[in-house]
């Protein structure tokens, strides 16, 4: 198995820990949970989403949105 294989399927490993925790409400630290995000959900407006890019050494992209 290649080592670029290996640090892939740890990442993957590791996304799908994280998403179980979260549907279960079995956070790593405080306020985290829904009832904290549904108290400072009003209050965020989020416009930009970053997505690293690593290939070819290109750069991080920037979606935007405009309402």
């Amino acid at each position: 198995m290649s080592t670029t294989f290996k640090l892939w399927e740890n990442a993957l490993r590791r996304l799908k820990e994280g998403n179980q925790r979260f549907a279960e409400e079995r956070l790593r630290h405080p306020n985290e949970g829904s009832e904290r995000r549904l108290q400072i959900a009003h209050a965020q407006h989020p416009f930009a989403t970053f997505l690293p890019a690593r290939t070819r050494g290109k750069p991080p992209r920037l979606f935007l949105t405009g309402g």
